[in-house]
């Protein structure tokens, strides 16, 4: 509706109007509130008349002429005095004219001002000055000359219209602020209605108003639709003009776009306000930008692995076929430059090119991608060999803002890529030295500490020197009660990533096994806690002799037998430890002591117990020796002199936690009687009565120890017995006989001085003579110990024959 409507139409009632003769006018004025076009207007008139007036006159203004205010009978007249009431009065549009009765209440003075205000619309166009009448009664007029009155010589305009937008750098989807500035020359009336249209939205519905004038004069929520937006003026009453800021929000549009400028109207205004006007802002403009980017990978925290990256990125603007799609920030992959590496997505070339030194793929498109559409494509790259920091890929079109992925790729932890252990023995309560090799893949400067844990229990309580490390690469700091290893890069040195560090650390293992044992954890500032690669200080094996034996020299009963244990324990001999061998039954050694002769260093004392009853060994260790090292002592016993089993053997101390395990041999059996293996006798002739020289030689299967009596029987035919003794005295490996014989069957015995070898064949002679006829004799030979056994000749012929 036109603005005109708001004036006020009330019923007029005309009653009798009298006039006064002689009474004129006295100073007649007609003001007005603005000169603006189209625009309802405040006439106020002021007279006085010259003489009090007692009955109801009319008052009459013309020359109000180009009004668009449509004829009424009910115009609203207000007094601006008291002593009167007043009528509605008449508008007559085609000759500009007003006429309304004023009804004295009593007498009116000629001394009031009469104040009459009535309301009509400007005309629409500027107008020459007017001459305006204004008389009362039907008596004479007076005329005033009002050159600026009812002339509507301001055309309605916004003195004040503009827009701004939180988002200047268009971004796409956001939530913008539009804070709107408005101030019409016309000021506003209560349910005025201001359309900013043009905005670019495809919304539609309610928009909340977040801030308004300190009045709050506009109705919240306003109404948007296509592209509209409809505010309501909700205060009450008209306003002088005043400048209103109206915030609301509308998400920006997805896609790229160029910014629009709005328009403003106010509906039922002369055109000036009606008409949509340009709010001279653009604003709402959308960026070209990637509405998302992001890249996952098929092996993370592989080191030197091919990794399958996918890219995958959302552009809200078209992308032609040829654009170049440049991914940068990957650096650290091992691939080597390659101008064609493979690519695989359905919109790009199969190939693309990679420098290895920046870090950068550089892609084409080879269709073009639709906005809004996600596209993918896929590179296999190598991952970093070393410690590599996570990388946050960047994807670059022309024309758009870089997009950061929301995913890092390509990182390498810390980590020791060789973290192994190994262990110089698994027995309980033995000194073992552990290995560590361990290479980081990130060079560890001086200062920086490795911590090497899960140690506890070997009950070393410190290693102050004693950690090896290749020129002294780390320094250590033991807790032996935690179990912990501190290891601290020495000054001037580093850890290499290209080199295996080898640390060698003398612990023990615990005194009880432990098989389900964790391995030791490997830990560095930035390096997560892992196990090494290996199980050490699990103590589960027991301490034992391995591989005890025993050999012997000789089988032939009731002799010395020299006996030889060998025995290699799998952990270190201290001195005085013990070392027990049992059941050597059957010897005839007596006696409690035993010697003993080492055999390659002086592991044990030379002496030790012996108990013959038992046939138990006990030998004392005299220096220490390292576990695994082969042992070999050698003592004699004589052998039992009647053949036995071999006797069950065994070798342990309890002492050191050694339990009984078989000794190996089958010896100490006496399986072979003692005898000479050779046993021959001759002589030098056969001549009658005459002296004959007789030589032996003899050899037994084992040595005969001094002092053994040896009988040679059968020499009966001698005639001079005593001629004997002479040639036989002079040996030295026999003992001198005692009582010769001097009668017959002159039996020869004798006792060894010395040992008679079992590997030499022992000569000696003796002188007899011949007898004086004669077909000789076969003589026999025995000892102690040793059958009677006839002697071997070189040839049939008996000796001693004549």
């Amino acid at each position: 509706a036109m603005r005109v409507c708001s004036v006020f139409f009330l019923v007029l009632f005309v009653g009798h109007v009298s006039a006064q003769p002689g009474a004129p006018l006295a100073g007649p004025t007609i003001t007005e509130t603005h000169s603006l076009q189209g625009i309802p207007n405040a006439l106020t008139v002021t007279l006085r008349a010259n003489a009090d007036a007692t009955s109801n006159f009319q008052v009459t203004v013309s020359g109000l002429t180009n009004s668009p205010t449509p004829d009424t009978s009910s115009l609203a007249i207000q007094l601006g005095f008291s002593g009167a009431t007043v009528a509605p009065g008449t508008w007559t549009k085609s000759d500009g004219r007003v006429v309304f009765v004023v009804s004295p209440s009593g007498s009116l003075a000629s001394t009031t001002n009469q104040v009459y205000t009535f309301q009509l619309i400007n005309p629409l166009v500027p107008q020459a000055a007017k001459s305006i009448d204004i008389g009362v009664n039907s008596g004479s007029l007076a005329a005033v000359q009002a050159s600026n009155v009812f002339v509507a010589t301001t055309p309605p305009a916004w003195e004040t219209k503009t827009i701004s937008e939180s988002l200047a750098n268009g971004e796409s989807g956001g939530m913008n602020t539009l804070t709107l500035s408005i101030k019409p020359n016309t000021g506003f009336q209560q349910n005025d209605q201001i359309t900013i249209s043009g905005l670019s939205t495809s919304s539609a519905g309610s928009v909340d108003i977040l801030a308004n004038g300190g009045s709050q004069p506009f109705t919240t929520p306003a109404t948007l639709a296509g592209g509209s937006l409809v505010l309501i003026f909700g205060q009450t009453g008209d306003t002088a003009p005043t400048t209103y800021s109206v915030k609301f929000v509308l998400n920006n549009k997805i896609f790229a776009q160029a910014a629009v400028t709005p328009s403003i109207s106010l509906t039922g205004y002369p055109a000036g306000l009606s008409s949509p006007s340009s709010l001279g802002t653009a604003i709402q403009g959308v960026s070209s930008v990637m509405l998302g980017a992001s890249v996952t990978q098929s092996q993370p925290d592989q080191p030197g692995v091919t990794n399958t990256l996918t890219f995958a990125f959302t552009p809200n603007k078209v992308l032609a076929a040829g654009t170049a799609v440049t991914i940068s920030g990957l650096t650290g992959s091992a691939t080597p430059d390659a101008a064609n590496l493979h690519v695989a997505g359905p919109k790009f070339s199969s190939t693309g090119n990679w420098v290895q030194s920046t870090g950068t793929l550089t892609l084409t498109t080879l269709f073009s991608i639709p906005a809004g559409q996600q596209v993918s494509v896929a590179a296999a790259l190598t991952n970093p060999l070393w410690y590599s920091p996570a990388k946050q890929p960047v994807i670059s079109i022309s024309g758009f803002p870089n997009k950061s992925t929301d995913t890092t790729v390509l990182a390498i932890t810390k980590r020791f890529l060789i973290k192994s252990v190994s262990e110089s023995s698994t027995v309980r309560s033995a000194p073992n030295t552990l290995t560590f090799t361990v290479r980081p893949n990130i060079d560890l400067p001086q200062g920086a500490i490795i911590t090497i844990g899960n140690l506890v229990g070997t009950g070393v309580t410190s290693l102050t020197g004693l950690v090896s490390s290749p020129a002294g690469v780390v320094t250590e700091t033991w807790d032996g009660t935690a179990g912990t290893l501190l290891l601290t890069v020495a000054s001037g040195q580093a850890v290499l990533k290209t080199t295996n560090t080898v640390i060698t650390v003398p612990l023990a293992n615990p005194s009880t096994a432990q098989p389900s044992r964790t391995p030791p954890t490997i830990s560095s500032a930035g390096f997560p806690q892992s196990d090494f690669d290996g199980h050490v200080l699990r103590a589960t094996t027991n301490r034992q002799f391995m591989q005890p034996s025993l050999s012997e020299s000789t089988n032939v009963q009731g002799v010395a037998n020299e006996l030889t244990f060998k025995f290699t324990p799998n952990f270190a001999l201290s001195p005085n430890d013990a070392v027990v061998v049992k059941g050597l039954t059957g010897s005839g050694t007596a006696g409690s002591q035993m010697t003993f002769n080492n055999l390659g260093g002086n592991v044990f004392q030379s002496s030790g117990i012996w108990n013959q009853n038992a046939g138990e060994l006990t030998l004392s260790v005299s220096a220490a020796s390292p576990a695994l090292t082969p042992i070999a002592v050698s003592f004699t016993l004589k052998n039992p002199v009647t053949a036995q089993s071999p006797p069950s053997v065994t070798t342990e101390s309890s002492s050191l936690g050694v339990a009984s395990t078989p000794v190996g041999g089958n010896v100490f059996r006496a399986g072979v009687p003692l005898s000479f293996v050779t046993k021959t006798v001759s002589d030098s002739h056969s001549f009658a009565n005459a002296a004959n020289e007789i030589t032996f030689s003899l050899r037994p299967n084992a040595n005969i120890e001094p002092g053994t009596e040896i009988t040679i029987k059968g020499l009966a035919s001698v005639t001079s017995p005593w001629q004997a003794w002479t040639v036989y005295q002079k040996s030295t490996i026999f003992e001198p006989v005692v009582t010769p014989p001097t009668t017959a069957p002159w039996n020869l015995k004798f006792k060894t001085a010395s040992t008679l070898q079992s590997n030499v064949t022992t000569v000696f002679s003796i002188r007899m003579q011949n007898p004086a006829t004669g077909t000789g004799v076969s003589p026999t030979i025995s000892a102690t110990g040793v059958s009677d056994a006839v002697m071997d000749r070189p040839s049939s012929n008996l000796i001693l024959s004549a």
